[in-house]
């Protein structure tokens, strides 16, 4: 296996050489940006605190395309307001709820949110579709107020797992009872939790008051729930009697998306387009929605003063966590070279990863930067560099940048962001003051919106050091204790010994075989552990190669192709992660920008590590933003 790789890396184009004056400018701009953000950091910077800890949870891998289905929000029209003289001109209940069988059945209609669903017509849906649909509450809460908002499913496509309801405030804030049920697809097996809402309007005086206290039920309720079970996805329906008011608030203050679009970003709310209806259908991150529409009809016109809000909804399907932990060690200057030429004598637990486990030295950095910041911290959020491609903005801009939200222009999110808002803990220990934006952009993260608010410090523990051996001290000492569900360390030896003596020297080759005993020890801690052997993902990967006396020239071939090698639960041995990804193209000896197939990167860390947690892509991410990279063996 490791003689193939050799042979591969020996078989491409040489290393291809350029300008004198080009890549002098290339080496200074990147000492300029190295030296600004040595001025910045702290060395050895420490802060640790706790972390709720919750449960990894995942659903079933079941083989198949994923779960669809349609969806709706469906204002019935209530009874009071037809069978008592109140409107004038509409047909009587009984007719209209015939018409909205017949919608319902038309456009396929799986699962419904109902408001105004009143007992008498309850009653008359009962009589026209028989056993067809379950309901809930229906009348089994009595035949006043509970019944009015109701969720119905197709029992030929839904079996009802669990309902429940809670209290939220309607008119002058009285609490009615309204519904969320868990129901599991007949056909692939998905959980999906669906609430069903309605908010007051102002008929009876003004009501944003009760609607707002609404709203952040809600979203309390689709945190909770998450918080629960991760896997599971959670759809809200419902007349919420505001439009472009809604939309802001629940994308403020919820995990919940639109099936019609719109964005919340930077703390700018952008409504999806008009015309609104203040009836919607929303969902959590996993849910994928189309062809959303407010369809009002002639039929629809006869039948209730509201449209009826549908869309088709897709869960993809997932499999349940790979690993309880994930470690990830970055190699500044490990250059897939070295471990070639080394071999099994020179590099035995480098050569072990490769040999039991999913590999490349092919890989490759950030396409804009090779320098450490640039790509520590595009291995955590999974972006790459430049701004104006969604990118971290580190080590881009001119003038060096305290925090990552400094560089990108906004908050930018991390896989210590998932990790630590499902409850678990995280660690950063790096050698480098340069990394020390690292800590300083993630102590102060976002709000945690999952479950329980575990606070904004998004890394339990963080430490920066002036030389490898207390981060490696620090690792092992933290995997044979408490162990973090997410650990990342970055090295720096070999590139500091690349810089001063060569990366083609003895010296260097010494260094890397130093990381690789290193790595050896590493994996004999996590054998040695109850809770981590054979439940941790161990990543070894680098933020550059090297060439002649510097790494940060990202034209050259041996400072941008990187190695890249997985080992852990349900990864296979001996396995070229080219081959485990045809999605993805071995770029050869080319350097290759972020259009077309894309390479195995450096960057697909953040997302891969999440996936094996069973949780999902790093928030706007998009290096592997689908988690399509995979290092594991295929299903059966």
């Amino acid at each position: 296996m490791l003689q193939r790789l050799h042979d591969a890396l020996h078989g491409g184009l040489p290393d291809r050489r350029h300008q004198g004056r080009r890549r002098t400018w290339l080496l200074r701009l990147g000492v300029v940006a190295l030296a600004g953000s040595l001025a910045l950091a702290t060395f050895s910077w420490h802060h640790d605190h706790g972390a709720d800890r919750g449960r990894l949870s995942g659903t079933p891998s079941r083989g198949i395309p994923g779960t669809t289905f349609r969806v709706a929000s469906f204002n019935v029209l209530g009874a009071v307001h037809t069978d008592t003289g109140q409107r004038p001109g509409w047909a009587k209940s009984g007719q209209r709820m015939t018409w909205a069988v017949q919608l319902m059945q038309e456009h396929g209609l799986q699962v419904i949110g109902l408001q105004e669903f009143e007992a008498v017509q309850y009653d008359k849906f009962k009589s026209l579709t028989g056993n067809t649909y379950g309901t809930y509450p229906g009348v089994k809460l009595g035949r006043r107020a509970t019944v009015q908002n109701s969720i119905a499913w197709r029992k030929d496509t839904w079996r009802r797992v669990a309902a429940h309801t809670i209290r939220v405030p309607y008119f002058h804030g009285v609490r009615l009872r309204m519904p969320y049920v868990l129901l599991k697809n007949l056909a692939t097996g998905e959980n999906v939790w669906f609430y069903n809402v309605h908010n007051p309007a102002d008929t009876h005086g003004y009501a944003w008051k009760w609607r707002r206290q609404g709203y952040q039920i809600e979203a309390d309720l689709v945190a909770r729930l998450r918080a629960a079970d991760p896997s599971t996805a959670v759809i809200s329906t419902g007349d919420k009697n505001e439009r472009e008011k809604y939309f802001c608030y629940a994308a403020s203050h919820s995990i919940l998306h639109s099936s019609n679009g719109g964005s919340y970003a930077n703390g700018v709310c952008s409504p999806p387009p008009a015309p609104l209806a203040i009836d919607w259908v929303m969902g959590t991150s996993d849910v994928r929605f189309e062809n959303s529409v407010a369809f009002r009809d002639a039929l629809v016109r006869k039948t209730t003063d509201h449209p009826i809000v549908m869309t088709d909804a897709t869960i993809a399907p997932r499999t349940p966590p790979t690993a309880t932990h994930v470690v990830v060690v970055s190699v500044q200057g490990l250059t897939s070279h070295a471990i070639a030429q080394a071999g099994a004598a020179g590099v035995p637990a480098l050569t072990r990863m490769i040999t039991g486990g999913a590999s490349t030295l092919n890989a490759r950095t950030e396409f804009e930067r090779t320098t450490p910041a640039a790509n520590v911290v595009g291995m955590l959020t999974g972006r790459p560099v430049d701004p104006a491609r969604s990118g971290h903005g580190v080590d881009w801009l001119t003038t060096p940048s305290a925090t990552v939200k400094d560089a990108a222009g906004h908050y930018v999110t991390s896989a210590f962001d998932l990790v630590h808002n499902y409850g678990y803990r995280t660690s950063f220990l790096a050698r480098g003051n340069d990394l020390g934006i690292v800590g300083a952009s993630w102590a102060d993260g976002s709000v945690d919106r999952v479950g329980v608010n575990n606070g904004r410090d998004k890394i339990t523990h963080v430490a920066t050091y002036d030389t490898d051996g207390p981060v490696v001290r620090t690792l092992r000492a933290q995997l044979t204790g408490d162990a973090p569900t997410l650990a990342f360390a970055h090295l720096g030896r070999p590139a500091v010994i690349g810089q001063r003596y060569g990366f083609s020297s003895p010296e260097y080759a010494a260094a890397v075989a130093h990381v690789s005993a290193v790595v050896g020890r590493i994996r004999n801690v996590i054998a040695a552990s109850p809770t981590l052997a054979g439940h941790t993902l161990l990543v070894v990967t680098a933020g550059s190669g090297g060439s002649r006396r510097q790494y940060v020239d990202p034209t050259r071939l041996r400072d941008f192709r990187v190695p890249f090698l997985v080992t852990g639960p349900d990864v296979p041995a001996g396995a070229d992660l080219y081959a485990l990804n045809p999605q993805l193209r071995n770029p050869g000896s080319a350097r290759v920008g972020y259009k077309g197939v894309q390479p195995v990167r450096n960057g697909f860390v953040a997302n891969l590590a999440t996936k094996a947690l069973g949780m999902p892509p790093v928030t706007g991410s998009t290096l592997d933003s689908d988690q399509s990279f995979t290092a594991f063996a295929p299903s059966p």
